[in-house]
C-alpha cells in the first residue's frame, strides 16, 4: 500500500505587516476549491507579536490527502492544557475570575488581576470554586461592598469567605443545601443567595428559593427564606443603599429564556421583604441581567418586541434605551452571565449578536457607539475603574481574558492588552481557518445559518481532485449558538485536513425569538434536518467529499446527532457526547431545571405515555442507522445519565452496527479531567481515521470498526 502521507512539494510567499493598531495582517497565495481561504487575514497578535513592518519569509508546502496532514495544534493544546473561564466580576480596580484546569482534576479557581497588572491566585488548595445549582450551576463567587470574597465550594456546596488578608472562613454547614448568585447584605450582615434544598429521593424535585444567611456565626447550618413560591430564582441584586432589591423568577414547564420575570421589592429594617412590583417579563417573555444603577433605576435586558433589548426601570415607568434586531441577551444555562457592564460616567458597555455577529458598543446619551475591539466579540464585560475586562477571541487567537483601557467622553478604547489565554499556543497564522458566515436552505422553506471552517496548513495542501472529509458540528442546548472565531477544538480538526460546518440550526440563539421557538415541537426533527442539509450543502458547492461527512455533538447536541443518523443518510459516521438516546426516559428522569424542556422542545404532553415519545427517540429507530458511532459518557451525569448511551449502544450492536463507546468514571455533564478530554479526542481522531480511511500521522489509540468497544 502506498504511503498516502508522502506528496508533492512547492513554495508559497507569505506577506506580513502591521496594522496601525498592532495587529498583525498576513497576505499570501489564494487557494481555490476546498481549501479557499481569503488572502487578507487579521490576526489578534498586539500583545504577543514585535514585526518589523514589513517582512517576505517563503515555506515549503507539500501535497498531502486530506485528513492526514500534520498539526501544529496537538491534543494536549485543545485539552490538557486548555482553560475554561467562568464567571467574571470586578470591585474598585480588582478583577475577578474563575479558571477551570484541567491539569488539577478540573478545579475551578478564582484569581484576581491588580490594578498594576499582578495576577495572583485567590483560591487556594484544595478548594474549587463551583456551584452545582440547577445542575449546570455558575455564580460560583461574590465579592461583596465590604471586599469580602464568597464562593461555594465543590465538594460541599457550602459557601466559604476570603477576607482581605486572604483568611478562609466556613460560612454555612448545610449539606441538605446548594448555594449560587451570592449577594453581601453589608447594612444587616448577612447575604442573600438563591438557596436549593435538596430532597430525600432520587428523582425528587429540589425546593428553589431567595434565601439570607447569618455572618455572625463562624459556620452555621442558619438558612433562612426570603422569596419563595416561584419554582426557580436567579439574580439576586440589592441597590446601593440596601433598601431595595430585584430579582428573576420563572416555573416550569418554563426556560429563564422563556418566561423570566423581573420583580423588586423593599426591605424593612430587619431585612424582611415588604412591598413587591412586577417589572417586565413572564408571560412569554424574559428579561436578563437586572443591574441597579446609581441613580437607583434598574437597567436589564427583556425580550418584549422578539428581540432581547436593553431597558430602563425608573420606580415608576419603563423606557427602552435601544431598540435595534439584535440580541442583547444571553440564553441564561447558569448563573452569572453577563453582557453588559456601567461605567462610572454612567454610560454603559454592551455586548450583542446582529445578524449572527458579536459586537460591542457603549451607550451614551442615548446613542449606541461602536467600540473597536479588535476581536469579534467580548463577552461577560466588566468594568473596573477606567479599564473594560471580558473574555474575546479573534479569527486567529484563541479566547482570552482581554483589559482595554478607558478615555474621553464616550469612552473609547486607548490601549488593549490580551493577559491571560485559554491555551499558550502560537498557531501559524497559516495554519488557521477563518470561520465564513454561511447560510443555506434546508426543509420546509427555511434556511439555516452557519460557521464554515474550510482545511487549512501552511505546509500541506489537498490534492486538485480529492474532497476533504467533513465533520458537522452540533451545539447543545439546543439553545447555544455557534460563535465564529479561534476554537482550539476545530483548528484541531482543520489543520490535518478536515473540513468544519458548525451549525446555528433552527432554535439556536441570537437570531430573534421567532428563529429559537420554530424548534418548539420539532426537536430532533427540524435540527437534524438542518444539519444534513449542511452536509448536502458542503457536498454540492465541493468544500467536502460526501462519502466521508461526520456529525458530532454533546448533550442536546448528542440527541441532534443520533436523529440525524436515523432520519438521514448524509453522514458516513456520527459522534456524541452524553446524548440522549430515549426521550421518555429523558422526561421522566431528567432533573428539576429542564423538567418542562422536553414538553417544549417535543410538543408531547408530560402525562403521554411511552408511545408518544418513540417517534423522536433514537433508540427506537436503531435499525436505521447504518454507519459507524462513536459514544462518551460521564458516569456522574444527573443531566443525560448514562443508560442513556449505554442502551443505544447496545441497540446499535444488536443490529450490527459498529460501535466504540467510552465512558468515564468522575466525569458528569461536560468532561473537565485533562486525561478524560485528551482520551475523548484522541478517540474520536482515531474513530474519524478509521471509518475515512486515513493514515494520520499523529499517536493515536487503536480503534477498530465491527464490534462494541467499550471502556470504562
Amino acid at each position: 500500500m502506498p504511503d498516502l502521507r508522502s506528496g508533492n512539494k512547492r513554495s508559497v510567499r507569505f506577506f506580513a505587516a502591521k496594522s496601525p493598531h498592532g495587529s498583525m495582517f498576513v497576505q499570501g497565495e489564494t487557494r481555490e476549491g476546498p481549501q479557499k481561504q481569503a488572502s487578507h487575514v487579521d490576526c489578534f497578535m498586539r500583545s504577543r507579536c514585535s514585526l518589523r513592518d514589513d517582512w517576505w519569509t517563503t515555506m515549503t508546502v507539500e501535497t498531502v490527502p486530506f485528513g492526514n496532514w500534520r498539526s501544529p495544534v496537538t491534543v494536549e493544546h485543545v485539552a490538557g492544557k486548555a482553560l475554561r473561564f467562568g464567571q467574571t466580576q470586578s470591585f474598585g480596580d480588582l478583577f475577578y475570575w474563575t479558571e477551570s484546569r484541567p491539569w488539577e482534576e478540573g478545579r475551578a479557581v478564582i484569581v484576581c488581576r491588580t490594578a498594576d497588572g499582578v495576577v495572583e491566585d485567590v483560591l487556594p488548595l484544595p478548594y474549587s470554586a463551583r456551584s452545582k445549582v440547577h445542575e449546570y450551576g455558575g455564580g460560583e463567587f461574590s465579592v461583596g461592598p465590604s471586599g469580602t470574597l464568597y464562593f461555594v465550594n465543590a465538594a460541599d456546596q457550602d459557601i466559604y469567605a476570603i477576607d482581605r488578608e486572604r483568611n478562609i472562613r466556613r460560612i454555612t454547614s448545610a449539606p441538605d443545601w446548594r448555594f449560587s448568585d451570592i449577594a453581601e447584605d453589608l447594612l444587616r450582615n448577612r447575604l442573600i443567595a438563591v438557596g436549593e434544598r435538596r430532597r430525600t429521593g432520587l428523582h425528587d424535585h429540589p425546593d428553589n428559593m431567595l434565601v439570607t444567611i447569618g455572618l455572625d456565626a463562624a459556620a452555621t447550618d442558619g438558612v433562612d427564606v426570603l422569596v419563595a413560591g416561584a419554582d426557580f430564582y436567579a439574580s439576586p441584586q440589592l441597590n446601593d443603599q440596601g433598601d431595595r432589591i430585584a430579582w428573576l423568577q420563572w416555573s416550569l414547564p418554563n426556560m429563564p429564556w422563556e418566561a423570566a420575570a423581573l420583580a423588586a421589592g423593599v426591605l424593612d429594617d430587619d431585612g424582611l421583604l415588604g412591598e413587591t412590583v412586577h417589572v417586565a417579563g413572564g408571560n412569554g417573555t424574559c428579561v436578563f441581567q437586572p443591574e441597579w444603577t446609581g441613580a437607583g433605576g434598574l437597567i436589564f435586558i427583556w425580550n418584549r418586541s422578539g428581540w432581547g433589548n436593553p431597558f430602563l426601570w425608573d420606580g415608576t415607568g419603563l423606557s427602552p434605551l435601544i431598540e435595534l434586531n439584535a440580541e442583547f441577551g444571553r440564553p441564561q444555562w447558569v448563573f452569572g452571565m453577563r453582557s453588559y457592564a456601567q461605567c462610572q460616567d454612567g454610560s454603559v458597555i454592551f455586548s450583542y449578536l446582529e445578524n449572527g455577529a458579536f459586537r460591542t458598543g457603549i451607550l451614551s446619551q442615548g446613542t449606541l457607539n461602536p467600540l473597536d475591539l479588535g476581536v469579534l466579540g467580548l463577552e461577560n464585560p466588566s468594568v473596573a475603574g477606567a479599564r473594560l475586562f471580558g473574555t474575546g477571541l479573534s479569527d486567529t487567537r484563541p479566547s482570552a481574558l482581554l483589559e482595554f483601557k478607558l478615555a474621553g467622553t464616550p469612552a473609547a478604547i486607548e490601549s488593549s492588552l490580551s493577559f491571560r489565554s485559554v491555551a499558550d499556543v502560537d498557531i501559524p497564522v497559516s495554519s488557521v481557518s477563518i470561520g465564513q458566515p454561511v447560510a443555506y436552505p434546508c426543509e420546509e422553506g427555511r434556511s439555516a445559518h452557519a460557521i464554515f471552517y474550510p482545511p487549512t496548513s501552511g505546509t500541506n495542501d489537498g490534492p486538485v481532485s480529492e474532497k476533504p472529509p467533513a465533520i458537522i458540528l452540533i451545539h447543545g442546548g439546543p439553545t447555544g449558538y455557534a460563535d465564529r472565531g479561534l476554537k482550539l477544538k476545530t483548528q484541531y480538526w482543520t489543520s490535518r485536513g478536515f473540513a468544519v460546518l458548525d451549525v446555528d440550526f433552527t432554535g439556536s440563539f441570537g437570531y430573534g425569538s421567532a428563529y429559537r421557538k420554530a424548534l418548539n415541537g420539532l426537536w430532533g426533527i427540524a435540527d437534524a434536518q438542518d444539519a444534513a442539509a449542511g452536509a448536502r450543502w458542503l457536498a454540492e458547492t465541493g468544500n467536502a467529499d460526501p462519502a466521508r461527512i461526520a456529525i458530532a455533538g454533546g448533550s442536546s447536541g448528542g440527541y441532534t446527532v443520533l436523529s440525524a443518523l436515523t432520519r438521514h443518510d448524509e453522514f458516513a459516521a456520527g459522534a456524541a457526547y452524553y446524548g440522549i438516546s430515549d426521550v421518555y426516559r429523558l422526561a421522566r428522569s431528567t432533573h428539576k431545571f429542564e423538567a418542562g424542556y422536553v414538553e417544549t422542545l417535543t410538543g408531547i404532553a408530560p402525562d403521554a405515555p411511552a408511545e408518544a415519545y418513540r417517534t423522536v427517540s433514537p433508540i427506537y429507530h436503531a435499525d436505521k442507522i447504518g454507519v459507524p458511532v462513536i459514544l462518551f459518557q460521564g458516569l456522574e451525569d444527573f443531566v443525560v445519565p448514562p443508560d442513556q448511551s449505554r442502551n443505544i449502544a447496545d441497540a446499535l450492536v444488536a443490529r450490527g452496527v459498529s460501535v466504540v463507546y467510552r465512558e468515564y468514571e468522575g466525569e458528569g455533564h461536560g468532561f473537565r479531567k485533562a486525561a478524560t478530554q485528551i482520551d475523548a479526542i484522541a478517540h474520536e481522531h482515531a474513530f474519524y481515521a478509521a471509518v475515512f480511511g486515513l493514515q494520520p500521522v499523529d499517536d493515536l489509540p487503536e480503534v477498530r470498526l465491527g464490534s462494541l468497544e467499550k471502556h470504562k
